[in-house]
């Protein structure tokens, strides 16, 4: 289903006589009510970045960006649109992995095309046996039985039944194995994409890998991101949790001990979670990626209160496409990763060398951004009846949802503001740029403007 989303713009002329209180839009929804417009153009930006069904990032290469195609964080743009009900781009990320399956799940790329990467497979497995059309068949996709291929990489036997592992992977500088024996990059986000995978085909192999996974999950009920990891204080972090939450509960239903371990999952989620809605990953750093899945993961679980706190956190990290977002201000609906990534952005923009960054957190934080609650009165301005020009005054702007960014201010000279979760006005100090009438501004990110109204 297609969200078209508007732009709310309020304003009031300032003069040396008389200023007058404004109110400007329609009538808003009740804070209990979501707003639609966040996730809306999260995914409409996360849509731009599609070139031809793909997300493209880059590295550093010594002499420049080099850029490649990021399949993986492809997979994970069609589950986020598909969260929010934007599936129109979906048919042409199919036909994009379909057509380069082996640079993808394999070593081809470098040139290495007898390695076989588990944790992609099983990413690519779940998308084609739900994402790819009316009548998918991940048997033949792209010329690859991808459910033999991922049931080959999974452990039949023994204490490790069920756990994914790579094949023949080449040791790199950064990774080699006991007595230069080949690396396994395989870890519990391939697991969990594997066991949705195989899931989804009602494979034999899928009870294994479902319960090698539920053997990871630690005492308070988190899932770490390396198997056999320490469960020990202060290793817990939440986007594996949240990750197993988001795409096996749909099979929860049909499989006790699945529903059990989610539940404990969601249990610690819900105590992890910062006061200011917040989720910070195993290195303690808040950030839109972490609170993004634990967001979304909370919604899924109908535990609205607290998703709705991660979606205003998230909401003000969003950018509103605004003059005063600077060099961001052509990017609508992205997210940034911290408040100072969203800073470098306003200074630098979204780079060839961080546009990866703000992409993962799209596609992670956008089906969070679902909870983000609609103000409960109309946009409005107020300003004094007199203010000295050159100097400051002082306005009160109404009707912003929590977390909602925007621009107050005169002219050029305006100022980024963010919603307050409270009920009250946010009060601003805005300049004044010298004597006469002037219009005092309320920018946000909805797409059609009013008329600006002027009282003397």
């Amino acid at each position: 289903m297609s969200i078209t989303t508007t732009l709310r713009r309020g304003g009031v002329a300032l003069g040396c006589a008389v200023l007058a209180s404004v109110t400007l839009a329609p009538a808003a929804q009740a804070h209990e009510e979501p707003d639609r417009r966040a996730k809306a153009i999260a995914a409409g930006w996360l849509n731009t970045r599609l070139d031809d069904g793909l997300l493209h990032a880059a590295f550093d290469g010594g002499s420049g960006p080099i850029e490649y195609a990021d399949y993986g964080g492809t997979v994970e743009a069609a589950y986020a649109l598909d969260a929010v009900d934007r599936t129109r781009l979906l048919p042409r990320i199919a036909d994009a992995l379909r057509g380069d399956v082996d640079s993808y799940i394999t070593g081809a790329g470098s040139g290495e095309p007898d390695d076989r990467y588990a944790g992609p497979t099983g990413k690519l497995l779940a998308f084609a046996s739900e994402l790819d059309g009316d009548d998918p068949n991940p048997t033949a996709f792209g010329g690859t039985n991808l459910v033999t291929r991922m049931e080959a990489l999974t452990t039949d036997d023994g204490e490790d039944a069920g756990r994914i592992a790579d094949v023949d992977v080449a040791p790199y500088n950064f990774c080699t194995g006991p007595n230069d024996t080949p690396c396994d990059y395989a870890n519990v986000f391939g697991q969990i994409w594997a066991a949705r995978g195989l899931l989804n085909v009602a494979s034999g192999e899928a009870s294994a890998a479902v319960d090698f996974l539920l053997s990871q999950q630690c005492d308070d009920g988190h899932f770490p991101t390396y198997f056999d990891a320490s469960c020990a204080a202060g290793q817990a972090g939440p986007d594996a949790t949240a990750l197993a939450v988001v795409l096996l509960s749909d099979y929860a239903a049909s499989d006790d001990a699945l529903a059990t371990a989610l539940d404990e999952a969601v249990e610690f989620l819900v105590g992890f979670q910062s006061a200011n809605g917040s989720f910070a990953d195993d290195q303690g750093l808040a950030n839109a990626n972490s609170t993004g899945l634990a967001g979304w993961a909370l919604g899924i679980a109908e535990r609205e209160k607290a998703a709705q706190k991660a979606a205003v956190w998230l909401r003000a990290l969003q950018v509103a496409g605004r003059p005063c977002d600077g060099k961001l201000a052509r990017h609508r609906g992205a997210i940034a990763f911290t408040k100072a990534s969203f800073q470098d952005g306003v200074e630098d923009g979204i780079t060839a060398l961080t546009a990866g960054e703000w992409q993962t957190v799209g596609v992670q934080a956008t089906p969070a951004l679902a909870h983000a609650p609609a103000p409960h009165v109309k946009l409005g301005i107020s300003v004094p009846a007199r203010s000295d020009a050159g100097g400051t005054l002082r306005a009160r702007v109404s009707g912003l949802a929590p977390g909602e960014r925007a621009c107050v201010g005169i002219g050029k000279q305006v100022k980024a503001v963010v919603g307050p979760r409270g009920d009250k006005p946010l009060s601003v100090r805005v300049k004044v740029p010298g004597k006469g009438k002037k219009t005092v501004k309320v920018l946000t990110a909805n797409a059609s403007a009013a008329d600006s109204t002027t009282a003397r």
